[in-house]
């Protein structure tokens, strides 16, 4: 193997060891415990108090619409119809990363706040969308940013959604959103004792 052959090989290795190193698409084994997800995350810390100061909404409550929402994977996305039971069809929403948020909405935060280059699959960009589009919520919806209950309702409906009452007519949702109020408390009881936090 001459030496520029043993160059090549090195750097190849090395860029697949940093790309197995660095995905973005690692998804945390166990999603039941901030500590745990913060102690091997250790920028979520910072991206969820900076969201806190800046939106004024709970790190809890940030992380139990991305529990709900993705299950903590970057790539996350919804599931695609089908067509003629088997073959693979469009996707039934545009929501994508984290946050699940909508190709609309997110191209709305992005330049309502200058942001040209915010990624959907970067943690720190999809707390801080939740946080903006929360805090949205409290200006025109008036519910109390720790109430996660109700802003999970209006994440998921939107804010003319919510205003209509169209969640009403939906059971599953009003569910769903018990579970993300107590996946919120169960976080924020966690945090609370976490030393990394």
């Amino acid at each position: 193997m001459t030496s520029k052959t043993r160059l090549i090989f090195t750097f190849l290795v090395g860029l697949m060891a940093a790309s197995c190193g660095f995905s973005m698409s690692s998804t945390p084994t166990r999603n039941d415990n901030a500590c745990t997800l913060i102690k091997h995350k250790k920028s979520w810390v910072r991206d969820l108090k900076k969201v806190e100061k800046k939106w004024g909404v709970p790190a809890a409550v940030q992380l139990a619409i991305i529990w709900k929402e993705s299950s903590f994977n970057a790539r996350a996305k919804t599931s695609r119809t089908k067509v003629l039971f088997f073959i693979p069809g469009a996707r039934r929403s545009t929501a994508s990363g984290y946050a699940q948020a909508l190709d609309g909405t997110w191209a709305d935060y992005k330049k309502r706040n200058g942001l040209r280059f915010a990624n959907r699959a970067d943690f720190g960009d999809s707390v801080d969308f939740i946080g903006w589009y929360l805090n949205n919520a409290n200006k025109t919806l008036r519910i109390k940013k720790n109430d996660a209950y109700r802003m999970y309702i209006a994440y998921h409906e939107g804010l003319k959604g919510y205003q209509k009452g169209s969640y009403k007519a939906k059971p599953w949702l009003m569910s769903t959103a018990k579970q993300v109020k107590t996946r919120a408390a169960l976080y924020s009881k966690q945090l609370k004792k976490c030393p990394a936090f």
